[in-house]
């Protein structure tokens, strides 16, 4: 989901009075909030409890046990710094280790999505795909992610995948991205100063059959192709090649290799 259509989505649960998966509107728009701006999953979010967090350090973290996490490591995950304000307010008088949102683990996330997502007017299934809690969650943070300008190694850190290809599996670009990304490309220039560099040098390279001084042929055509003697850069300037080197670059340039065919 785009940002836009999020912010549709936490309207809607927000201003429901219905109870969904014995969640108020305004709790549900608090899980969908964490798990868009986290990128954490389910269960994750279900462990999350007010000693889960460090909030007054200096960069704000989140902490993921090993027992809820997927690949059953602890993990240390930054916090969005607009976050922290919002979940110090969620976790106002709990104790440190109540869950912040009770029983979620066992709650049907997709039927309070589903249900969200119809108050404000979105498809939940389309011929992209189906719009459930983990895709409006934890895919739509890590596409946001990279259309933020992180880095796919940054945003495979974020998501904790193993493997870069899982993160691109989770990453969603439209066709109307895409032709903003085209639009970005500078149409290549006619008269590129490349272009007319590499034309001069090889006009140089040209042997003429006299020249307007009277020289002999043999000589003009030594001088006119001077870079086909030696080793030259780019710019037809001589590379030199010591003692041993360029003894075996000319013995190479007389007794070339036969051509081996298969």
């Amino acid at each position: 989901m785009n940002p836009e259509e999020f912010s549709l989505l936490l309207n809607a649960a927000r201003s429901s009075d219905e109870l969904v998966q014995c969640y108020s509107g305004e709790v549900r728009a608090r899980i969908y909030t964490i798990s868009y701006m986290t990128g954490l999953r389910k269960a994750e979010i279900a462990s999350l409890c007010p000693r889960s967090f460090q909030l007054e350090a200096a960069q704000p973290t989140v902490t993921i046990e090993a027992k809820s996490s997927k690949h059953r490591k602890k993990d240390v995950l930054p916090l969005h710094t607009e976050l922290v304000p919002y979940l110090r307010e969620w976790t106002m008088g709990l104790r440190p280790g109540e869950p912040i949102f009770p029983k979620l683990a066992s709650r049907k996330t997709w039927l309070m999505v589903r249900k969200d997502l119809e108050r404000a007017g979105i498809e939940y299934r389309t011929d992209e795909g189906i719009a459930d809690f983990h895709a409006a969650g934890r895919h739509s943070h890590i596409t946001e992610l990279l259309r933020s300008g992180a880095t796919v190694p940054q945003a495979m850190e974020l998501a904790r995948h193993s493997d870069v290809r899982m993160t691109m599996r989770y990453t969603h670009v439209s066709i109307a991205e895409q032709a903003r990304a085209l639009r970005s490309m500078a149409l290549p220039c006619q008269d590129c100063q490349e272009i007319v560099r590499k034309s001069d040098c090889s006009g140089r390279h040209k042997s003429s059959s006299a020249d307007t001084d009277g020289q002999a042929e043999g000589a003009d055509d030594v001088s006119a192709n001077r870079c086909q003697e030696g080793v030259y850069d780019a710019d037809c300037q001589p590379v030199t090649l010591a003692g041993n080197q360029a003894e075996k670059w000319r013995r190479r340039e007389s007794n070339p290799r036969p051509a081996i065919f298969p």
